[in-house]
C-alpha cells in the first residue's frame, strides 16, 4: 500500500545561505579589485610609452592570471603587455624576451600583484573550480564582476529543505506540533530552548530569536531582557536523527495513519 506523497517545506539554513553568499560577495569585490588594478595598469603603461596597447581585462586574462604560478607572476604581467603593444612584440621577437624586459620601462605593478595574490588564495580556498568555472561567464558583463541570480537561487536551492517521503513528513509534523506548544509555553514565559529536552526531542526543533523580550510578559523566568526564542522545526530532521528508531518498525500504513492522526487530514491510497 503506498500514499500519495506531498513534499512539505522543512525550512532553510538561513545561516549557511547567508555565508555562502557573502563568500560570493567578498568573491566579486576582489575579483572587480583586480580588474580595475589591471585596467589602471594598462592606461600607466600605455602613457608611459606613448602608445595604445590592447591589453583591457577580460576573461581568457582572468583564466590566465589564476593559472599562473605566483613566482612567474611578475614576467607573465610584463609580457603580456609587450606583446599587447605591436612596436615592443616585434622588438621582442628580434631578442630574446628577457632582454626587452630588461630594456622596457614599467610602472610599479606591486599592487597589482598584491590584488592577484588576493584573489588567487581566495578563490583556490573558497570558491571551488567547477563552480568558479560554472558561473565565470554569468557574473562578468564585459566590465564589471556583479553576482548573478543564479548563484543565490542555487544557493537557496541547496540549503532549502523538504519532506522526501511520508515518514519525513510524520517527523516534520511532530516537530511543528512541538514547536507550536513550546512557543506557546513560552509566550507565557515559560523561556523554554531546545537544549532544555531530552536528545531525542532537542533533535527536532531549533530556534530563532524574535524581537519581544521577556519583560514584555506579565510573567517570566529569566533575564527581563532577555530575547524570547521562536521554536522551529530543524532540518536536521532530514537526517538520521534518534526519532527515526522510533518508527522505523511501523508499516506504512501505520505512519500514514498516525501522520492522518496529527494533521486531521486523510491522504488517498492506492
Amino acid at each position: 500500500m503506498t500514499t500519495i506523497f506531498e513534499p512539505r517545506l522543512i525550512g532553510r539554513n538561513q545561516e549557511v545561505i547567508d555565508a555562502n553568499l557573502e563568500t560570493w560577495r567578498y568573491a566579486i569585490q576582489v575579483f572587480n579589485e583586480l580588474a580595475t588594478d589591471w585596467n589602471q595598469t594598462a592606461t600607466k603603461i600605455s602613457k608611459m610609452w606613448g602608445t595604445p596597447i590592447n591589453a583591457k581585462f577580460d576573461i581568457p586574462l582572468f583564466r590566465q592570471l589564476l593559472q599562473e604560478k605566483y613566482g612567474n607572476i611578475e614576467k607573465f604581467i610584463k609580457v603580456y603587455f609587450i606583446n599587447a603593444d605591436p612596436e615592443y612584440a616585434k622588438f621582442s621577437k628580434r631578442i630574446k624576451i628577457e632582454e626587452t624586459l630588461k630594456q622596457t620601462e614599467f610602472p610599479d605593478i606591486s599592487g597589482l600583484m598584491a590584488t592577484l595574490q588576493k584573489v588567487k588564495e581566495f578563490a583556490i580556498k573558497k570558491i571551488t573550480p567547477v563552480v568558479f568555472e560554472t558561473y565565470i561567464h554569468q557574473i562578468w558583463n564585459g566590465n564589471v564582476f556583479a553576482i548573478c541570480t543564479e548563484i543565490i537561487e542555487e544557493i537557496e536551492k541547496e540549503f532549502t529543505f523538504y519532506t522526501e517521503n511520508i515518514r519525513e513528513n510524520l517527523v516534520f509534523e511532530i516537530a511543528t506540533q512541538l514547536a507550536n506548544s513550546l512557543n506557546l509555553l513560552n509566550s507565557l514565559g515559560a523561556s523554554i530552548l531546545p537544549r532544555d529536552l531530552p536528545p531525542v526531542i532537542e533533535e527536532l526543533i531549533t530556534c530563532s530569536n524574535t524581537s519581544k523580550r521577556n519583560n514584555e510578559l506579565n510573567h517570566y523566568f529569566g533575564e527581563g531582557n532577555y530575547l524570547i526564542q521562536k521554536i522551529i522545526p530543524g532540518h536536521r530532521i532530514k537526517s538520521n536523527i534518534s526519532v527515526y528508531t522510533l518508527i522505523k518498525n511501523l508499516s506504512e500504513k501505520e505512519v500514514l495513519e498516525l501522520y492522518q492522526q496529527l494533521t486531521g487530514t486523510k491522504n488517498n491510497l492506492k
